[in-house]
């Protein structure tokens, strides 16, 4: 294999993994538009989101091999919040990748560890929809 292809691989997964965050947030959107824009639970956002999304494969980061690995974990503290409510929704995490891999992942975004698995970045998406790869230590 060519040097450049190897090196384009990982950058491959970041890009996957930042559309795929996004695409988890627009599902909570949508969900919390049906929902008197309340956002789901966080102990079952995924299966809250599960018909709003295009595909069950946005709900596992790229850069994991398992299947029952998941990657991205809910702020615990957008827990059924009311969106219309949040004064600043471009600055609070809603969804962010984790170290935590099990389905329905939660917890407060405080001392995020980085995963390390996107060249020592991480991905986060906020309250407002917008997404952002942030570089290692750090926080969203």
């Amino acid at each position: 294999m060519w040097p450049v292809w190897r090196a384009a691989r990982p950058a491959k997964k970041s890009i996957a993994c930042l559309s795929n965050i996004k695409q988890l947030a627009l599902g909570q959107i949508m969900y919390s538009s049906d929902f008197d824009d309340r956002l789901p639970s966080a102990t079952a956002w995924m299966d809250c989101i599960a018909k709003y999304v295009q595909s069950a494969g946005v709900f596992h980061c790229p850069a994991l091999d398992g299947k029952d690995e998941y990657g991205y974990a809910m702020n615990v503290a957008c827990d059924r919040e009311k969106t219309t409510d949040e004064h600043e929704p471009e600055s609070k995490v809603l969804l962010f990748e984790s170290v935590l891999l099990a389905r329905n992942a939660c917890s407060g975004v405080y001392g995020l560890p980085n995963p390390s698995r996107h060249d020592d970045r991480n991905v986060a998406v906020y309250v407002d929809g917008h997404a952002k790869l942030f570089g290692p230590g750090k926080t969203p």
